[in-house]
């Protein structure tokens, strides 16, 4: 999973994009849930991003090749960072929250 600071600073900060961009190439393989869509959707949104590109992005998020996505249930008022330790330590994935390192939930591509 991708913390949903990064989705949205990787707009203006390089080492958010180097994230993404790693995610592009098959380097990393996120974990998301339901919960972290919805957020992820807001944060395209409140950006401006349009209807079409963000569906372009829900696909991403949810395509078995490009990410683990993990239909469950979640809470509408669960707060991202739990959410995103939950997932981690269910996965035994990484979760680091700066842009420094990679910022994500997510098994690294052999």
């Amino acid at each position: 999973m991708i913390a949903p600071e990064i989705l949205a600073m990787s707009f203006f900060d390089e080492s958010s994009r180097q994230i993404l961009e790693a995610w592009s190439r098959g380097e990393i393989l996120p974990v998301v849930n339901r919960g972290l869509l919805a957020i992820y959707i807001r944060v395209l949104d409140r950006l401006g991003v349009s209807r079409a590109i963000i569906k372009n992005w829900v696909l991403w998020f949810t395509n078995s090749e490009r990410a683990i996505f993990v239909n469950e249930s979640w809470h509408s008022d669960a707060k991202p960072e739990p959410m995103c330790r939950g997932l981690a330590q269910r996965f035994g994935a990484e979760y680091v929250t700066r842009p420094a390192a990679p910022s994500t939930v997510a098994f690294p591509r052999a």
